[in-house]
C-alpha cells in the first residue's frame, strides 16, 4: 500500500493536494475529498454580494434623500442627491463588473470550493490536470485492488 505524500499546495497552504485526496484547510473549516470520489472539478463565476448590499444601501439613501428634498421643497439639498445617486451608479457599476472565479471540486458526498483569483492560469490548468491524472490513477488502483 502506498504512503501518502503531498503532490501540490497553495501558496496559503489552504489547499493540499496528495496522491490520496484533496483537502481543504482553514480557520473556520477543513474539508477533504477522496481523489477516487472526485467526480467533476468546474471553474465557477460568482458575483460579490458585498457589491449588492452596497447597492441596496444607495439605492435607499438615494430614494429617501431624494423624497426627503421633494417633501420639504428646499431644492438647494440637490447636490446631496447627485452625490449619493452617483454612489449608487458605481455600486451598481461595480456589483455588475465584477465576478470571483471559484474552482469546485465535486466528490459523491462533498464538495471543496475555493477562490482563484490570485492563480495564474498556467497554475490552474497545472493543478487541474495533475488532479485529473491522480484522480483517474486512484479510481484505476481502486478498481484493480475490487478485483483482487
Amino acid at each position: 500500500m502506498d504512503k501518502e505524500h503531498i503532490i501540490l499546495t497553495s501558496n496559503d497552504d489552504s489547499i493540499t493536494l496528495t496522491n490520496f485526496r484533496v483537502i481543504q484547510k482553514s480557520s473556520d473549516l477543513n474539508k477533504e475529498i477522496l481523489l477516487k470520489d472526485i467526480v467533476s472539478n468546474e471553474i465557477v463565476k460568482k458575483k460579490s454580494h458585498y457589491y449588492l448590499v452596497l447597492t441596496c444601501i444607495f439605492t435607499s439613501l438615494s430614494i429617501f434623500t431624494l423624497y426627503s428634498i421633494l417633501e420639504s421643497k428646499k431644492l438647494q439639498n440637490m447636490p446631496l442627491f447627485y452625490f449619493v445617486f452617483i454612489l449608487f451608479l458605481i455600486s451598481i457599476y461595480l456589483y455588475l463588473s465584477r465576478i470571483d472565479k471559484y474552482l469546485k471540486i465535486s466528490g459523491k458526498y462533498n464538495f471543496i470550493e475555493f477562490s482563484i483569483k490570485n492563480l495564474n492560469e498556467s497554475n490552474l490548468n497545472k493543478f487541474r490536470n495533475t488532479l485529473l491524472i491522480e484522480s483517474e490513477n486512484r479510481k484505476k488502483n481502486n478498481f484493480s485492488d475490487r478485483k483482487l
